[in-house]
């Protein structure tokens, strides 16, 4: 029993027996009962104060903790590729995926549903994972990639996909490369479950090459096509800029030259012809990299990747 208690109980005693008719005993209770009385409501109220300070602390404690955790979380599954930098990230299907992802409550209000899941599918090298990672860079969303192999060892990625988007209150993707790579038939009915009943908060984005490898009407699925002489224009040109070419190539538009010799060239493979002219200009000593490095670059990566171009050849005579 706690002092104040013991307080209030003795005033109550004292009140009781000393407050007959008779008046001469108002003056101790008014003397006595008052001050513990008070005393007793001065020590309650110190004592809620105190308990109020704690659960302050303790709840400024908790909010500091999830902060933390999710600061972490983002830092850790945010992605850093920006949408203006990928192949295809034009286009009106990419743009409402953006919307429906950034905005769903714009849909749903309407009575439509964001899609849980999407397939994005065309050739190798289209830049499909790196379109991905730009339109849950410009959603505000945040990303898991693992591989269809990897999908074995990590049964509870779906789980803990909605446990980040809790505590964050952000959308998280999860990007499942090759997954028509998959064998296991468990795998894919696990997928298929995953589809027709998903999580809150959580989509599935996947890479293939071919659109028929999941029959659910649920999955919203992308074509991504070779780049188009205009995108390879973008694209060598950005890589222009990146790697140290020389500035006189740069004004000789050099890379639109290329574009218009480059159809049937994947973006990968673009990305291969600088790579290849870098090891051309570094084998030289070179401080840059020149027109006639490029040109052999692109060359050799025609020959690698066995892809035929009319005239070719007649770019080394430029």
């Amino acid at each position: 029993m706690g002092k104040s208690t013991i307080l209030l109980i003795l005033s109550i005693v004292f009140a009781l027996t000393y407050t007959g008719t008779n008046c001469m005993y108002k003056l101790p209770f008014k003397c006595v009962c008052y001050p513990l009385f008070y005393t007793c409501g001065f020590l309650k109220k110190q004592k809620n104060c105190i308990l109020r300070s704690r659960k302050r602390v303790e709840m400024s404690e908790e909010k500091e903790k999830y902060l933390f955790e999710k600061a972490n979380l983002i830092k850790k599954f945010k992605s850093h590729v920006k949408l203006k930098n990928c192949i295809g990230s034009k286009s009106e299907e990419i743009k409402t995926l953006i919307k429906q992802l950034k905005f769903p409550e714009n849909f749903t209000k309407l009575g439509g549903t964001i899609p849980s899941a999407v397939l994005f599918y065309g050739p190798s090298g289209t830049g499909k994972s790196t379109l991905i990672k730009g339109i849950v860079y410009k959603s505000d969303a945040l990303i898991i990639k693992i591989s269809h192999y990897e999908l074995l060892t990590e049964e509870n990625i779906f789980s803990a996909a909605q446990v980040i988007y809790k505590k964050t209150k952000k959308r998280v993707i999860i990007l499942i490369q090759k997954i028509d790579e998959i064998e296991k038939e468990s795998l894919w009915l696990k997928l298929q479950h995953e589809i027709n009943k998903p999580k809150e908060g959580v989509h599935i984005f996947a890479t293939a090459k071919k659109p028929h490898i999941f029959l659910s009407e649920k999955i919203k699925k992308i074509k991504i096509d070779l780049p188009k002489e205009k995108d390879r224009e973008e694209l060598l040109k950005k890589y222009f800029n990146d790697y140290k070419v020389d500035e006189k190539t740069k004004k000789e538009d050099l890379h639109k030259l290329l574009a218009k010799r480059t159809c049937g060239f994947s973006g990968a493979l673009i990305k291969d012809i600088m790579e290849k002219a870098v090891e051309e200009a570094g084998k030289k000593k070179s401080d840059k990299i020149y027109k006639k490095d490029i040109l052999s670059a692109l060359e050799k990566t025609k020959k690698d990747s066995k892809i035929d171009t009319d005239n070719l050849t007649n770019l080394l005579f430029i």
